[in-house]
């Protein structure tokens, strides 16, 4: 007699992102950190990931390669040679396609950028050696059975990941899941989430603010969705998920490209590097002029903030890069101004919390940066921050391209590129778009 067909339900949890922290990437940061110069040559090298997910779009499926892996698992990637920016127009020369080559080569080989996607299997869990985490999805719990990477590199060097946790409904006991190969299991969630990270890449060249950002992460999570395909004789899997899976990937997707769509005056974009052991959690901004229009988001509502930068943490990432691996988490986002007569003002509370003392507040900072139309920019930060964040608006601002203060043993550096006039976007015209970061060490 055949044996009924089971189907498990999988999902989707919340994305992480983050940066590998090898040598280069941190003195990388820690330069960019000096602001002016330093911080224009770095955010100029970011343009290289615009230029790559726009080769992407062009290409659609045939840019991409699906193989296993030494080990038998499945992994998705695509890559292409020649993405560096060029006379800061994002790498005009014609892209050469890597498909040719094993993803070892490709990852090995000088000038390349890649995006890899990898499944990653939680084998404790599965065998019933360590209890499971969960998450909430869509009103039910999931056990958190492994996770799905994506891993972009750019000349030989990992530069950040997104991380998402795939979850098995908790009604579906482990030893269930033990009798099915993790490979044939995880294949047609990892095509999923493939098919979710291509949406969040055509999505990205269009978005040009909050609601437009959470509302293509939706789509992607729609976009992601698995109906009952076959991973055993008796038993299929289907997946369902959100925004919150895909959210951290599109605004990373997004940044290069905001600028491009819009017709304001003056343009901010600042990320944010946690490079320390405590959790950062930041509040919506305090806003004099101008308007928020890039920030990590987890529901197709707008003002559904992520609000946690995690701690950084140790990370097995892919077999190819030896773990574990130090990760650092970031942040994105990005300001308007609100009309050729207005420039943009507006501060930022960040809160330190120790993940390891019952998430007990270390200290407490706010930044503010200004862009005025007509004066060279200004900013601050402190680690006293007032109650109400306006009465910063009017304390002094300095015209400077780097500040720092210390509390507690942690550093916070902010800078800006330049303090006035035009510059290059990624597209190579010119326009009074500044670009910062905000450090904490």
């Amino acid at each position: 007699m055949k044996t009924a067909t089971q189907d498990i339900s999988c999902a989707l949890g919340t994305s992480t992102g983050g940066n590998y922290l090898t040598d280069t990437v941190k003195q990388g940061i820690m330069t960019a950190a000096q602001g002016g110069e330093h911080t224009a040559a770095y955010f100029n090298n970011q343009f290289t990931v615009g230029n790559f997910i726009n080769w992407l779009n062009s290409e659609g499926d045939s840019a991409w390669v699906m193989e296993n892996d030494k080990d038998g698992n499945p992994v998705i990637w695509a890559a292409q040679l020649g993405a560096a920016p060029a006379n800061n127009k994002a790498g005009r020369q014609q892209p050469k396609n890597l498909k040719g080559l094993k993803l070892e080569q490709v990852l090995a080989t000088p000038n390349a950028i890649s995006m890899v996607l990898r499944p990653n299997q939680n084998k404790n869990v599965i065998s019933g050696k360590d209890q499971p985490s969960q998450f909430n999805w869509d009103g039910k719990n999931y056990n958190v059975v492994g996770s799905i990477t994506g891993t972009l590199s750019y000349d030989q060097q990992p530069l950040w990941y997104v991380d998402v946790p795939v979850g098995v409904i908790e009604l579906v006991p482990m030893s269930a899941l033990a009798k099915i190969a993790w490979p044939a299991f995880v294949k047609p969630l990892l095509q999923g989430f493939w098919r979710g990270v291509k949406s969040c890449f055509s999505g990205a060249p269009k978005a040009a603010d909050l609601a437009d950002i959470a509302g293509d992460a939706e789509e992607s999570g729609e976009a992601a969705a698995v109906d009952s395909e076959a991973v055993a004789e008796d038993a299929t899997v289907s997946m369902g998920a959100g925004a919150a899976a895909f959210s951290c990937m599109l605004v990373l997707a997004a940044i290069p490209f905001i600028i491009e769509i819009l017709s304001h005056p003056s343009y901010h974009t600042f990320k944010v590097y946690n490079l320390t052991d405590y959790d950062i959690n930041w509040a919506p901004p305090t806003i004099d002029e101008g308007a928020m229009n890039a920030a990590p988001v987890k529901s197709r509502d707008s003002s559904d903030f992520n609000t946690v930068i995690p701690a950084q943490s140790w990370f097995s990432p892919d077999p190819d890069i030896i773990p574990p691996v130090l990760v650092v988490h970031e942040a994105d986002f990005s300001f308007a101004s609100a009309s050729e007569f207005h420039g943009l003002e507006y501060a930022m509370k960040f809160t330190l919390t120790n993940p390891k003392n019952k998430d007990a507040v270390v200290a407490t900072s706010a930044v503010v940066f200004e862009v005025p139309l007509n004066t060279p920019n200004q900013l601050n930060v402190t680690f006293s921050p007032p109650a109400d964040l306006s009465d910063l608006f009017d304390q002094p601002r300095y015209q400077k391209t780097q500040m720092q203060v210390q509390n507690s043993g942690v550093t916070l550096t902010i800078t800006f590129d330049y303090l006035t006039g035009q510059h290059p976007t990624p597209s190579g015209q010119n326009a009074y778009t500044y670009n910062s970061l905000v450090v904490f060490s």
